[in-house]
C-alpha cells in the first residue's frame, strides 16, 4: 500500500512468545544507501542488496526478535515502480 506521508503501525500482545511466521517488507528509494546506514549501525544482515530475477532489488534484515526485514528497491523501470 502507499502511505504517502503517513504511517502504519503494527501492535499486538501474547503471553506466548511470537512465531517466527511474519516477515516485513519496507520499501525504500535506494538499498544501497539503505545497507551502508544500517551496516554501519551493526544491524543484523541477513543477505546484502541482490537484484531479484523479478526485477527488485532486496536486502534482507533480522530484528532483535528473529522478524524477517525485507528492505526493497524498485528500479526506475520496473512496472511495480510508482512515485507521485
Amino acid at each position: 500500500y502507499f502511505l504517502g506521508g503517513g504511517f502504519l503501525e503494527l501492535s499486538g500482545r501474547s503471553a506466548q512468545p511470537p512465531q517466527r511466521n511474519l516477515r516485513l517488507w519496507m520499501q525504500v528509494a535506494d538499498v544501497q544507501a539503505a545497507y551502508e546506514e544500517v551496516a554501519a549501525r551493526g544491524a543484523d544482515i541477513v543477505r546484502p542488496p541482490r537484484k531479484e530475477p523479478w526485477g527488485l532489488v532486496e536486502m534482507w534484515l533480522a530484528d532483535p526478535d528473529g522478524v524477517d526485514i525485507a528492505v526493497v528497491e524498485v528500479p526506475e523501470d520496473h512496472p511495480l515502480r510508482y512515485r507521485p
